[in-house]
């Protein structure tokens, strides 16, 4: 049977206009709609809404001049401190937690930044706690930079060429966690619809956070 004493982490990862925020409140709506106990739901993100999470979104508007490794260290710093503050103290008292960017993201921008600093990167994150499941959005990098420039003021990484390296770097790594730390990553295709895409999603995350003898609701 199952472990039902501790609450399921699944964490959402993709690109920068692959849909993730828009994807996660769409969740967090249908969970509502469809009865769920939200007081059994927990949602959050990365960077947090911690001091070392504040700094990196002044980083990325451009508020904040700060180099590579750096940063890097700040999203090591602000990622044990949710661990901390937000994340484990929910999963233990048996609440399931939904993060809109996780890990895996990191380790795609950064690797990519810093190309030759894949071991210490790795190791940065070697001793935080895995998902249950981690939903990757996967959209062409030319579809995220469309949606990034009708939608927002572009940020320090939402680049042409910065969103295709990025892009292989997720698929170099996806296999890697897959293979090495046996963890379930699933490929979401986000190029389509939101609405095709959140189904796609409710078949993957519903089983993990409803009970066993609920269906999905019919559309």
């Amino acid at each position: 049977m199952a472990d039902i004493s501790r609450g399921k982490f699944i964490t959402f990862d993709g690109l920068d206009g692959s849909g993730l925020t828009e994807q996660v409140e769409m969740l967090r709506e249908w969970l509502r709609r469809s009865g769920c106990d939200m007081y059994r739901v927990a949602f959050t993100a990365e960077p947090s809404q911690g001091p070392a999470g504040t700094e990196i979104r002044h980083a990325l508007q451009g508020r904040l001049n700060i180099g590579e490794e750096a940063l890097a260290l700040l999203f090591a710093a602000d990622r044990a401190d949710h661990l901390d503050r937000f994340i484990l103290p929910r999963l233990e008292a048996g609440i399931h937690v939904i993060c809109d960017r996780y890990y895996l993201s990191f380790l795609a921008y950064q690797s990519h930044l810093l190309p030759d600093a894949w071991d210490w990167l790795w190791q940065l994150n070697a001793r935080n706690w895995r998902p249950d499941l981690t939903i990757f959005l996967q959209s062409p990098p030319e579809v995220c930079m469309e949606r990034i420039q009708q939608k927002f003021e572009p940020e320090r990484y939402e680049q042409i060429e910065i969103l295709r390296g990025v892009s292989m770097q997720f698929n170099r790594i996806i296999p890697l966690l897959r293979d090495e730390r046996k963890e379930d990553i699933r490929i979401v295709d986000s190029s389509g619809s939101m609405e095709s895409t959140h189904q796609s999603i409710l078949k993957l995350v519903a089983p993990l956070i409803l009970p066993p003898s609920e269906d999905l609701p019919k559309e």
